[in-house]
Formats: structure tokens, C-alpha cells, sequence
């Protein structure tokens, strides 16, 4: 069969024997090079190819996700589709353009992935896919500010120096890229021990990590079209920044709000119009009063 990187086979995990030979080869390779984890970054069957015995086409599905369950996936990707929740997978968005539009769709993406019972997401890799001409700097940072706000991080352009795979050309980026990209990971860094309860609540009930504003205010009408800000866990308003520009209007939903950048708390129920947000700001609010909201005051 042919995927994105040429020309391969795939494992019948169907057969036992080609199962455990397979396998067999991932834990050799944990054993022998102290490998933590895989990425199975493509697909575990292919309509050209035939099943074994009485399984169908789908039945891969489950096949390929217990398999993979055997490994450990954290920091590691698998490409799977609907009916892997139970699972717990780390999962992000298809790939996406190097755009301020990639990134607005890809949060979309992930925000709507979350909803539907997969709460450990991700954007597509910081900047968008490599496959297109590098992001510019603004979009790259914007970008790694947006993700600093979700339940993980998954990187790929360095804000350092790149290549653009379409052209073969080396791409550097000016020197304060990397320190700005580095700011909004210390941020996401500050959000450990907080996300470790939200992870613990969503493994309890399944309750979405991040999710639209709607999901905790559902009374309040702005946010069935508001699409750049979202929820993380009770406590924490994100609203970054994702098109050009220094400034935003914020929706704030009712009640007290806590902002990290001003040291101000805001009333809630309206909107703040052209909100200062410079290349080095990530607009994000703490809800006083919800679980957790002081120590995210304290840290951010």
C-alpha cells in the first residue's frame, strides 16, 4: 500500500503470529534502546487489503487500539477513529495549514474532539503540518500560546531555525521566537498540578478538560458562536490570540474573573472590547470561586 511516506505493508494483527512477531520488535527495541514509547502514526488496515478468517474491516479498529493499549502512550500518538474513547488516547486534530486559519480550525477541531469523549487532546503540531512552507513568526508563537492552554502540548517547528520542505530552503526565525515560544510552555508548565485534577475528573466521569464555554454556561446565548475561547477545567478562561493583531474583544461569562497579566479581577456577564494583547500576552481569566481557582491565581 502507499501512505504519506512512500510505499509499505501493514501487520495483519489478525494473525496471531504476525501480531507477536511485530510486537516482539517494539519491546526489543524498548528493551535494547531504552525507547519509552510509539507513535503509530498511520492506519492498522486498508480496504486492499484482506482480513483474517471471519473479521471485518472494522474489527481492526479494536485490534489495533488493544495493541497499541499494551504500549505506553503517553507522549506517543496513535491514528485512530471513533469508538477508541474508553481507551484514553492522547488525540489531536488532522493535520492543519501553517495559517492563523490552520490554527483557528485546529482548535476547533480540538475543542469538538473533546467534547465527543476524547479529553486528553491536542492541536496538530505547534505551527501546522511541515508539509507546507514554515508558519510565520507570529503564527508560531500565536500558536504555542493556544496550546499552552489545552490539556498538552505537541511540538514541531522549532522557533529556532526550520526548513521549508517545499522549497529545501533553511528558515530562521528572529532571535526572541524561541524565548516567547519558551514563555508560553513555562506557562502550560504551571498548569501541571491543576490539569493532573481535571486529568483525574475525566478519567472518573468523563468529563471534558477542555470544552466550550457553553459547556459551563449554558445560559449565557454569546457562546453558542464563540469559537476562540474556551474552557480548561472549571477554573480557567482561555481566550488567545489567533488571528493577526494586538488586541481582542473577550466575552466574559457571569461572575468574578481573575486576571493573571493585570493582577485585576473583572465582572463577569459582558464583554471587554479591545483587550491589549502584545506578542508576549495570552489573554486567559481564573473564575473566582471554582475548584482550584486559587492556586491558578497564585502560579499564573
Amino acid at each position: 500500500m502507499t501512505w504519506w511516506n512512500g510505499t509499505a505493508g501493514i501487520i495483519d494483527l489478525g494473525n496471531p503470529q504476525a501480531r507477536d512477531w511485530y510486537t516482539g520488535n517494539l519491546r526489543k527495541l524498548m528493551a535494547d534502546y531504552g525507547v519509552d514509547g510509539f507513535k503509530f502514526d498511520t492506519r492498522f488496515f486498508d480496504d486492499r487489503c484482506a482480513t483474517t478468517g471471519t473479521l471485518t474491516p472494522q474489527d481492526y479498529q479494536k485490534l489495533g487500539a488493544d495493541m497499541t493499549d499494551a504500549f505506553d502512550q503517553q507522549g506517543a500518538g496513535i491514528r485512530t477513529h471513533w469508538g477508541s474513547q474508553r481507551y484514553g488516547f492522547v488525540i489531536r486534530a488532522v493535520d492543519a495549514d501553517t495559517t492563523w486559519d490552520g490554527l483557528r480550525t485546529s482548535l476547533r477541531r480540538a475543542s469538538a474532539i473533546s467534547a465527543n469523549g476524547y479529553p486528553f487532546v491536542e492541536t496538530d503540531m505547534i505551527g501546522g503540518s511541515n508539509s507546507m512552507p514554515p508558519p510565520s513568526r507570529e503564527v508560531l508563537v500565536r500558536w504555542a500560546q493556544a496550546a499552552s492552554l489545552m490539556p498538552l502540548m505537541y511540538a514541531s517547528t522549532s522557533p529556532v531555525t526550520t526548513v521549508d520542505t517545499t522549497t529545501g530552503k533553511p528558515v530562521a526565525y528572529p532571535a526572541d521566537t524561541a524565548k516567547l515560544y519558551a514563555d508560553a510552555v513555562r506557562t502550560h508548565a504551571k498548569l501541571a498540578g491543576y490539569l493532573k485534577t481535571q486529568v483525574q475528573q475525566a478519567v472518573k466521569d468523563g468529563t471534558p478538560i477542555m470544552r466550550p464555554v457553553y459547556f459551563d454556561f449554558p445560559a449565557d446565548h454569546r457562546f453558542d458562536t464563540v469559537d476562540d475561547e474556551w474552557m480548561l477545567g472549571p477554573a480557567l478562561l482561555a481566550a488567545p490570540m489567533i488571528k493577526a493583531g494586538t488586541a481582542r474583544d473577550i466575552a466574559l461569562p457571569s461572575g468574578l474573573w481573575f486576571d493573571p497579566h493585570t493582577k485585576r479581577v473583572e465582572l463577569g456577564g459582558r464583554t471587554l472590547h479591545d483587550y491589549a494583547a502584545p506578542l508576549d500576552t495570552t489573554p486567559m481569566f481564573v473564575r473566582i470561586g471554582a475548584p482550584g481557582w486559587t492556586d491558578l491565581a497564585a502560579r499564573l
